[in-house]
């Protein structure tokens, strides 16, 4: 639950997203990486995301800090 403001959106905080196995696979320059899912694991029981709803119109720009 709760409120976030990024610029001058307001986004209302609905659920915590796990994160999925796409962090571990190879990249262009970059090898297979388990470690880094398992760290999201243990660290942040999975969870490396809000869903959100906009519920007041704004700009967000590049750089904005969320409040």
């Amino acid at each position: 639950g709760g409120e976030i403001t990024v610029g001058s959106a307001v986004l209302s905080i609905r659920k915590p997203i796990d994160r999925c196995v796409m962090v571990s696979r190879a990249q262009p320059g970059l090898a297979k990486d388990l470690t880094v899912l398992k760290r999201i694991i243990r660290d942040h029981d999975n969870k490396m995301g809000v869903g959100t709803v906009i519920t007041g119109t704004g700009t967000i720009t590049v750089d904005d800090m969320l409040i």
